[in-house]
This record gives structure tokens, sequence and C-alpha cells, in this order.
């Protein structure tokens, strides 16, 4: 299938996960004349962009309800979309997402079912094996300052300077661990 059509949707499923492109992505787009772009109607906002932002780079952008930006020839998403929305995609369109194929057998049968042809960003790697779209930093501070908060609502002496030190254990030396350990140093 040629890709003539390409829907953004926004992230619903993961409640508080803001992940959308930036009208940067959308002008280096405008190169390629031949693609029209479909976003979820409210696509940007809550990173602060407005429609007028990203009409202003890209002519070709179109701004369309959930289920349309569903139905175009390809979808990026930068999380993996729940079941009843990838449903919506049309048979044989392309995902492109964070699908993380060994983890979601239900995905896997769906993407096979309507014949998606899948790209998994947490699947692309360099000749080394190490994944290219990551964020490990990012993954990592967001569960430490999660942790913290919540420390600070249970541990009453959490300000005092008469307590001892917060130990922290890390299991794990991967890419997330090893940036917890940053996230520790700047919380």
């Amino acid at each position: 299938m040629k890709v003539k059509t390409l829907g953004f949707p926004v992230i619903h499923n993961y409640p508080g996960d803001i992940r959308e492109f930036t009208p940067n992505l959308f002008k280096y787009l405008e190169k390629f004349t031949h693609l029209e772009f479909y976003l979820e109607e409210g696509y940007g906002e809550r990173l602060g962009y407005t429609k007028e932002d990203y009409h202003a780079v890209n002519s070709r952008i179109h701004f369309v309800p959930l289920e349309e930006a569903y139905k175009q020839d390809m979808i990026a998403i930068l999380k993996n979309p729940d079941l009843k929305n990838l449903e919506l995609m049309k048979d044989g369109a392309s995902l492109f997402s964070m699908i993380h194929y060994d983890s979601r057998p239900a995905a896997v049968e769906l993407i096979t079912r309507k014949k998606l042809q899948s790209f998994s960003m947490d699947a692309i790697v360099d000749d080394y094996g190490i994944r290219t779209f990551v964020d490990y930093f990012g993954t990592a501070f967001s569960g430490c300052e999660i942790a913290f908060a919540e420390l600070k609502n249970r541990k009453k002496d959490f300000h005092s300077t008469e307590r001892g030190p917060i130990k922290v254990t890390i299991v794990g030396a991967g890419g997330v661990g090893q940036n917890a350990v940053k996230s520790f140093e700047v919380l």
C-alpha cells in the first residue's frame, strides 16, 4: 500500500502521559508533498500548542475526530494504542508505535488478523542491539518523581532535618536503572 495519509491520534489509554509530536515534525514533513496529515482534535493542546501552530508550518494538516485519525493509511502514535482503537484501523494499514510485541499478545493477534504493517519503535535497534527510540532518563525520572511524591505523602517526617537519610534500592543496571540513579540525584 502506498502511504498517502498519516493519522496522528492522541494517547488516551495512559492518563497523564502526554506524548504528541510538536509542530516541528510537521514542518519537516511539509516537503513530502504527496502526504496529508490527519491529527486528532486536541492534538498538541496538552503541550501548549494550538491548531494555528500546526497550520502555520504545514497547510496539509487536518484536525479530525479520533475515528477518522485511525482510518488513515499509516498511524503514528508514541504509545501502544488500546485494542478498541487498533480495531478502528483499516485492514492492511501501517502502524508506527511502541508496540512491545513480546508483552502484548492480544495486540499481535489483532495486528496479524487485520494484516497491519507494524513498525515497533521499541524493536528498532542499532548495530549493537541498542534501542534507537528510547528515553531512559525520562522513564526513570518519571518513576522516581512519582515514588518520591508518594513517599512525601506517607512519611510524615520527610522534610525533617532530624530524620536519617533516605535509602533507595534500584533493581537492575540497565538503561532505566542507571538513569534512576541520576534521577534520584536531582530529586
